[in-house]
């Protein structure tokens, strides 16, 4: 039994027909099979499918303007279509022969050539071109750039303006960075141009080692101060990119900037990423490399990453032995957190934070200021006051100063 282009469409979606059974289904019409909902108006047909199937849509407006066909006439495009899905050229060739020898019969090649671009194929899409296809704004909104041969082929037609739009060329940077290198090289060689977000993203962690170095060299390494691809590549265990990321300088202790709540690791060190994925290898890599356990561990967290681990895994020997074997103590320490800011940043040190420290590393207190620098104090009376008092009397006097 046949379905009708929608029923068709929708029964290869929902995985209940192969691809191949859908052209089955969609080459039938051409024998003049009919169905009621063929007749739905074209506006509908372009609302619900043309966007959802460019193929499907294209094909049965072709189907529904042409003669009844022979079962053997039909049979030859339900050859060429089912070559076309293969990707087999050479059998494509041999059937458009036998198609040019009947001049009644005409080829799909628009529907045709929206098949073959959506599933990347520049090979077919040059051949379906020469044999008079147009390269339209519905072959372009379809096509796929999954190989560079693609690439190359949309790259020369200029495809929506991608050797002059940046815009443009940050989106094809973003979509070929998880892709064969070789595509992302391509673009680099050609001057694309693309902004640092690129470390930013969520799926930035899970870049390939070359591609990573590509994106650096086209963005410089400065651009990757603040970002977020450290923490994300630690978390992805991306030990490749991690250990190219600690020899670029890339400052290890930073906490990125809160960009994006829904990932967990997004707004935290490189080295609270890999104790939180308790992964001790990666934890070594970061603290030989300068990581330092007594820097906050997220962001807007004055805690250091080691007082936090001593609370939340205080029974996991394993990992406090690492970090506590890192630690800086004593002085080193003490400056440590007090170049540390808040988020991660260094700041000078506040009058509170250095009385701190001298009384951290037992250092001697400097004498204190005698009454009689400031009058007014030498002023008060000798009698004995109690702590509160003594706090209301000097808040007095600072206030007066």
């Amino acid at each position: 039994m046949s379905l009708c282009f929608l029923e068709a469409f929708e029964a290869k979606n929902e995985g209940r027909i192969s691809e191949k059974e859908y052209i089955g289904h969609l080459t039938a019409h051409l024998r003049g099979v009919r169905h009621d909902s063929d007749q739905i108006t074209e506006q509908r047909w372009n609302d619900y499918l043309r966007y959802r199937d460019q193929f499907g849509a294209l094909f049965r407006k072709f189907a529904l303007s042409s003669r009844t066909l022979s079962i053997e006439e039909t049979t030859l495009y339900d050859q060429l279509l089912q070559q076309c899905l293969a990707g087999d050229l050479e059998a494509m060739k041999s059937t458009f022969t036998e198609f040019e020898s009947d001049r009644s019969l005409q080829i799909p090649l628009h529907a045709l050539a929206v098949m073959v671009a959506r599933k990347g194929r520049a090979d077919i899409l040059y051949f379906l071109l020469q044999k008079g296809a147009t390269f339209d704004e519905e072959v372009a909104a379809a096509a796929a750039v999954d190989s560079i041969e693609m690439l190359e082929f949309l790259w020369n037609r200029n495809w929506r303006d991608i050797q002059y739009s940046k815009r443009k060329q940050e989106h094809i940077v973003l979509t070929v960075r998880h892709k064969p290198v070789g595509m992302l090289e391509f673009l680099l060689r050609r001057g694309a141009k693309f902004s640092p977000k690129v470390f930013d993203l969520p799926d930035s962690g899970k870049v390939s080692l070359p591609a990573m170095k590509l994106l650096v060299e086209g963005c410089g390494a400065g651009s990757l101060k603040g970002k977020a691809v450290f923490t994300l590549a630690v978390e992805e265990g991306n030990r490749d990119v991690v250990e190219y990321l600690c020899k670029l300088g890339v400052p290890i202790n930073d906490v990125p900037p809160e960009y994006d709540i829904r990932e967990p690791y997004a707004n935290c060190s490189p080295l609270w990423a890999a104790v939180m994925k308790r992964d001790i290898s990666m934890m070594e890599l970061l603290l030989e490399h300068g990581a330092d356990p007594n820097a906050p561990y997220a962001r807007n967290y004055s805690q250091s990453l080691l007082n936090r681990v001593r609370e939340q895994h205080s029974d996991d020997t394993e990992l406090l032995a690492v970090l506590e074997k890192h630690a800086p103590t004593g002085l080193q320490a003490t400056r440590s957190k007090v170049a540390t800011g808040r988020n991660g940043e260094l700041q000078a040190p506040s009058r509170r934070s250095a009385s701190f420290s001298r009384a951290a590393v037992d250092e001697p207190e400097p004498e204190k200021r005698q009454v009689d620098d400031c009058p007014e104090r030498a002023a008060l009376p000798t009698q004995n006051f109690t702590p509160e008092e003594l706090g209301r009397i000097f808040s007095d006097i600072d206030k007066l100063w």
